[in-house]
């Protein structure tokens, strides 16, 4: 059906003068990428039509962006980078934060994923983007702390902080601006600095196996024993009832589960 379908646009766009001929091909892309639909992302068909859509118009940056997801999803990053980057070189304001999440996340390629989020950012001047969903300045925290790069780190999650809570109140600030800032911070030597950040994300997630953890080490650090003691216990507790973070697709920034939190709690009691 996909192939009688094309050779009918074919068909019509030879039947044409140049300028119907250029609205057709438009107007055929646009039908040929709605019929994707009808099939499961990334089968044979969905991705048939996408190549058909390309041929008929390959100016248009969603057509590469929805042929790449597939590809990204399945772990085949080098197939799924190339239709990506032809997406973002065709419209980089509407693509590089899809990329720079990706790289992050995924590639685990920081400094392509600051360098892309960076640029979308002086792109869009007085905006705050959420590349796929998440505050862009909470993205170029992640980046920074996995490159260990503590202070901009603290700087880009307290910005990201700042911003939704002057978009939408502090009760919708993500709590893991907080942890990851507080995280950033304790690698600095600044411990009690962090523990304070952490009482910010605990009055709005108070049940959180990531919060207690870190507030157990941080409070180790500090000599703080019997209050590490307790916060391992009780993030050991909140992980065994699901109070985690957890992806599908990619592992957190620091992942924390049983394993973790119990290794820690021993070497607390070697001390």
């Amino acid at each position: 059906m996909i192939k009688r379908i094309s050779w009918l646009l074919l068909a019509a766009l030879l039947a044409t003068g140049y300028a119907q001929r250029a609205r057709l091909q438009v107007w055929g892309a646009e039908k040929l990428f709605a019929l994707k639909n009808f099939w499961p992302q990334g089968t044979r068909q969905s991705q048939t039509l996408l190549d058909y859509a390309i041929w008929l118009n390959p100016r248009v940056g969603k057509y590469y962006m929805e042929k790449s997801v597939p590809f990204n999803k399945r772990g085949e990053y080098a197939e799924g980078m190339y239709y990506l980057n032809q997406a973002v070189a065709l419209q980089p304001t509407q693509f590089l934060g899809y990329r720079g999440w990706l790289k992050l996340y995924l590639l685990h390629d920081y400094e392509g994923s600051l360098q892309d989020l960076t640029q979308l950012d002086a792109l869009t001047p007085g905006f705050v983007d959420y590349p796929w969903g998440e505050n862009i300045y909470f993205l170029l925290g992640l980046n920074h702390l996995q490159l260990r790069q503590w202070e901009p780190a603290v700087t880009c999650f307290t910005k990201a902080a700042h911003t939704e809570r002057k978009e939408h109140g502090e009760a919708f600030v993500n709590p893991f601006n907080y942890l990851y800032k507080a995280i950033a911070l304790d690698e600095q030597g600044h411990s009690t600095s962090g523990l304070q950040t952490l009482d910010s994300m605990q009055r709005l997630q108070p049940k959180s196996s990531e919060l207690y953890y870190f507030k157990a080490l941080m409070c180790a650090k500090l000599q703080q024993r019997a209050a590490a003691e307790l916060f391992f216990q009780r993030s050991d507790s909140l992980y065994r009832r699901g109070y985690r973070s957890w992806n599908s697709y990619y592992s957190s920034p620091y992942p924390v589960d049983s394993f973790i939190i119990a290794t820690s709690h021993r070497e607390l009691r070697r001390r």
